[in-house]
């Protein structure tokens, strides 16, 4: 027995008196239990299966159907170029150019300045060491929402994180209880080989980072997006492999050989003459479709009657259903997937679209949880709470804002003082392809210095005095020194008494 079953315990009947088995269970089970309150809770019952009687049998058809359900949409995933590219689609949105580790302002304190420095040291190398690319996040982004589940082993060196590796979903398992609850955290999660039933390996609870999409409550494991869409999509490939085989059928133009006529029909032996004459002996006395078309001659007495193909192969009014019906599964606009409606309103479409945003929204909330567990441990293996740090992890925003009506809106709210101008920055950073933010703020300020000094030296050179009204160093123009030397001798009072 391999994985869960190593650890699977039955759970025990509430009524009858238990033997000393069944009390050493529950001694271990207890010091194995989550704490609770000094007069116990009143929790009962199960959540992850509604009998008790038949679990064991229910994990071991979880373990396998999981496996082939992970198949199945991973051959559509290579198949159906619709599929890969909904889900391709979905997986770039949520990511698009990365992210990036911010950390909240903190009042002047040297210890907090100084702590929150070294945090981000930490997640700036940490992200550096374990390739947390764009190109590695959208390899999440398309596996969790295609598979279920995510399994992400944090690989730790010392106290370093150093690699953050996809485990495969389908050999993964995790071994908990019926109410989801581990039972040992050093043996929290395990590798099964499907094929010998055996462990490949075993991981504690810190070394995996799960992460479950579309999660009921008590659930072991999260749903694929797509777990649905299977049945219309082997429907819709099998309609359009009928169509196919349709028009290669009905649609090509046939031909009928008349050999002889009504008052002197053609015999067997002439109708084979006939065939061996034109080169039409095998075709089973018609045209084949793959054969470009040709000539034919005959001695007066054969007549040669076209027989036009299906005049219906072109309705694909039942192909359309099915279509629409696999593209709602996509959760994407079809428009998207390249299916252009004719009749298409462009407000429905915007409206669609922001709709499968917010799905796409879910999926970067998603990433950011798995992220963020890889960077908490980091921090907790250099001796820093990450409760303590006010970092945050700040990726791309999904709308349909377009690129001139962002940056108008966020010059209104930075003229208008209700965001800074690091907030008003990040915002835009997409736009200009600013990777670093604190460069940019930087550059920013040294243009503004270098601003002020021109224009101090300006007011050095006209002679006004500066707005803090300090004039001692200010240099005045000879033109400015004439005027005043004229009014001064205007308003100078006359000697001569009255």
């Amino acid at each position: 027995m391999a994985g869960i079953f190593e650890v699977y315990r039955p759970i025990e009947p509430a009524t009858g008196n238990p033997g000393l088995v069944t009390r050493l269970v529950r001694m271990v089970q207890k010091a194995w239990a989550r704490p609770a309150d000094a007069g116990g809770t009143t929790e009962a019952g199960t959540s992850a299966t509604a009998s008790p009687a038949v679990e064991q049998f229910e994990l071991w058809n979880l373990r396998h159907e999981r496996r082939a359900i992970i198949a199945d949409l991973r051959r559509l995933y290579d198949e159906d170029p619709r599929f890969a590219r909904a889900v391709r689609k979905l997986a770039r949105e949520a990511v698009r150019k990365g992210f990036r580790v911010t950390i909240a302002e903190t009042p002047d304190q040297q210890a907090l300045a100084q702590r929150n420095g070294r945090a981000l040291a930490v997640l700036e190398r940490t992200i550096a060491e374990c390739g947390l690319t764009p190109s590695r996040l959208r390899s999440w982004a398309l596996t969790l929402p295609l598979e279920g589940d995510l399994f992400i082993q944090r690989v730790a060196v010392g106290n370093r994180v150093v690699d953050a590796k996809r485990m495969p979903s389908a050999s993964m398992e995790r071994m908990t209880d019926s109410q989801d609850r581990f039972f040992d955290v050093n043996r929290a999660f395990a590798q099964i080989d499907l094929q010998a039933n055996a462990d490949i390996a075993q991981f504690a609870l810190w070394q995996i980072q799960h992460e479950r999409w579309s999660h009921l409550d008590g659930d072991r494991y999260g749903r694929s997006e797509y777990l649905q869409l299977r049945r219309p999509a082997r429907n819709l490939q099998l309609l359009e492999q009928a169509q196919v085989i349709r028009r290669i059928a009905r649609a090509a133009l046939r031909l009928l050989h008349r050999v002889g006529s009504k008052d002197k029909p053609g015999l067997g032996r002439d109708v084979e003459d006939y065939k061996a004459l034109n080169s039409l002996a095998g075709q089973g006395g018609g045209l084949d479709p793959t054969v470009a078309l040709r000539d034919y001659f005959g001695n007066g007495l054969t007549d040669v009657v076209p027989i036009p193909g299906d005049p219906n192969v072109h309705e694909i009014a039942d192909l359309e259903y099915f279509r629409d019906s696999f593209a709602s599964g996509t959760g994407a606009p079809k428009a998207m997937l390249g299916w252009a409606d004719r009749d298409i309103n462009r407000d429905i479409l915007k409206d669609q679209i922001e709709q499968w945003l917010k799905e796409v929204q879910d999926l970067t909330d998603a990433l950011k949880n798995v992220v963020r567990g890889i960077l908490d441990l980091a921090l907790l293996l250099e001796g820093i709470d990450p409760a303590t740090v006010p970092y945050d992890l700040v990726f791309s925003q999904n709308s349909t804002e377009t690129p001139t009506d962002r940056q108008n809106r966020v010059a209104q709210a930075l003229q208008a003082g209700l965001i800074p101008l690091r907030v008003a920055v990040g915002a835009i950073s997409e736009d200009y392809d600013f990777d670093d933010i604190d460069s940019v703020l930087s550059e920013l300020q040294a243009e503004r210095d270098e601003k002020h000094a021109r224009a101090l030296a300006l007011l050095h050179q006209t002679g006004i005095k500066r707005p803090d009204g300090d004039a001692s160093e200010v240099r005045e123009h000879p033109s400015t020194v004439a005027a005043k030397g004229k009014e001064s001798s205007r308003a100078k009072p006359s000697a001569t008494p009255r």
